[in-house]
């Protein structure tokens, strides 16, 4: 018999358990930041620039 996390999450690994915090904690502060932008455009471009630069360096 699985562990009941196991049942419900279907997550049986640190490894996928870390995927899952990441992407949640991920979702929540992207969200934040497109609250915070005044419009819709401006938190594509900021968000293209901050990804672009880095893929650059």
């Amino acid at each position: 018999m699985a562990d009941p996390f196991v049942r419900h999450t279907g997550i049986d690994t640190l490894g996928g358990i870390g995927v899952s915090i990441f992407f949640v904690l991920s979702g929540y502060l992207v969200t934040n930041s497109l609250e915070r932008s005044s419009s819709v455009y401006s938190f594509a471009r900021k968000r293209a620039f901050r990804i672009f630069l880095r893929l650059r360096c």
